[in-house]
């Protein structure tokens, strides 16, 4: 078991009070914040057993007095450092300016829409202003620094922001942001408390929809517009629907790739979304034979979750093309409700998808290879890598004696071929369910 990054839940306490936040109600049971000194000593040992990357994040890390301190430290070490913040601390100048020259590599804030009126709703009076005031002062002050750091916007869709939803990307595009990753809300901490802000579990689709379409309008977008929340089935439909290149991304857990939570007092646990859930062992990041701790510590806690998935996937997904490497958020299939809604939608959107593209093959089409993807062949195999908006991924697919002519005209550069096929051809299915190729003719979107 090796730990590849963390996630700092560095600070208990938060300058806001949001109606949609994950460990908002959790927040009595934080444990206190610790001094500069135990900080840089957990630093240190983290850096011993090869964390590579570290994310400050909730509640709110710039109210923590040593924040710069700490990023100073993961720079010396060459540990990537991002910051996940609500912005409003960003207005103090002499504290972004510090920020910028620490070596952080990169910054997440949230808006909840696009006015001051639906994000004030759900983050608090006056919040919109403030957090943009300070997501600009922070752009204006790495350009003074001669620094680039890449700013991210993350949004949720909900009952207050969703009638504006289609006026969100020309908004975006117009502010410093290098990304948006837009998502449902998740039923936990204070949105518990707060059902009124939820939409139909329908309606999210619908407005991934529309911001797709929309995004797609501007000729030269200045960010990367992403879908956080969708299940692999929507993302392969919501392609087909709109023409955007959205990739399904499957479901995972980072617990499963070394990515571990870390509380304020230091001690690390598998992830925050299942704190409180019987779940969280604690192992502490100032203690000597880290790794060993952790996986005597955390491998009943990761089996436990592989049988959970395992068992929920006998049920509904054993079929189905992405099973083998799609698993489902813990915290997502110990709440029957958000696990059967996700469900539902996967195979919904599956049916129609499969409907979509058999009334495509009957009306005759061809084939577009996505310009950002690249194919090359190795003995048997053929590697794709997709480039587009700089996420490097790579899937194999085993090359069938029918479909060799056709893979070798797509590896000499084929960007557009017109040409029937069946739709038994499993190569070329799998290329369109992986975002290779797309079908277009007759109806296109």
């Amino acid at each position: 078991m090796t730990i590849s990054a963390i996630r700092w839940e560095l600070e208990p306490s938060c300058n806001l009070n949001c109606k949609h936040c994950f460990v908002g109600k959790s927040s009595l049971s934080y444990p206190k914040r610790i001094g500069l000194d135990a900080g840089l000593n957990i630093l240190d040992n983290l850096h011993q057993v090869g964390v590579k990357e570290l994310y400050f994040t909730t509640r709110e890390p710039l109210l923590n007095p040593y924040i710069c301190q700490y990023i100073v430290r993961c720079t010396e070490y060459r540990i990537k450092t991002s910051l996940i913040t609500n912005g409003i601390c960003l207005n103090d100048e002499q504290l972004v300016s510090k920020l910028i020259n620490s070596g952080l590599c990169s910054i997440s804030t949230s808006l909840e829409g696009p006015t001051a009126e639906t994000n004030d709703m759900i983050r608090g009076s006056n919040s919109f202003d403030k957090a943009l005031r300070g997501i600009l002062a922070f752009q204006s002050q790495t350009i003074k620094c001669g620094k680039t750091v890449p700013i991210n916007l993350q949004m949720s869709l909900n009952a207050y922001n969703s009638n504006l939803c289609s006026t969100i990307p020309t908004l975006i595009d117009n502010l410093p942001f290098d990304s948006l990753s837009v998502g449902a809300l998740s039923n936990s901490g204070n949105a518990k408390y707060n059902q009124d802000i939820f939409l139909d579990d329908e309606r999210y689709f619908d407005l991934f929809t529309i911001l797709a379409k929309e995004y797609r309008k501007i000729k030269k977008p200045n960010y990367v517009l992403i879908f956080k929340s969708l299940m692999p089935w929507e993302a392969v439909l919501l392609r087909y629907l709109t023409g955007y290149d959205i990739y399904p991304v499957t479901p995972y857990c980072s617990i499963l790739n070394g990515t571990y939570s870390m509380l304020s007092d230091g001690s690390i646990i598998p992830c925050i979304s299942l704190y409180d859930k019987n779940k969280t062992i604690h192992v502490y990041g100032n203690e000597n034979n880290l790794t060993q701790k952790l996986e005597s510590a955390f491998t009943r806690c990761v089996e436990e979750i592989k049988s959970e998935n395992e068992t929920v996937k006998r049920l509904y997904c054993s079929n189905c093309y992405f099973s083998d490497r799609c698993f489902l958020c813990p915290a997502l299939v110990n709440d029957e409700k958000m696990k059967d809604a996700a469900l539902s939608r996967c195979i919904k959107a599956k049916h129609q998808f499969e409907k979509l593209i058999e009334e495509r093959y009957k009306e005759g089409c061809y084939l577009k290879i996505d310009r950002s993807q690249v194919l090359y062949s190795y003995r048997e195999l053929v590697f794709q890598k997709n480039y587009a908006d700089s996420i490097k991924k790579e899937f194999r697919f085993s090359i069938e004696s029918e479909s060799d002519r056709f893979i070798e005209e797509l590896l000499q550069g084929l960007l557009y071929r017109k040409q029937s096929f069946k739709t038994e051809n499993k190569i070329i299915r799998s290329l369109i369910l992986e975002g290779v190729i797309a079908l277009r003719g007759g109806h296109s979107a």
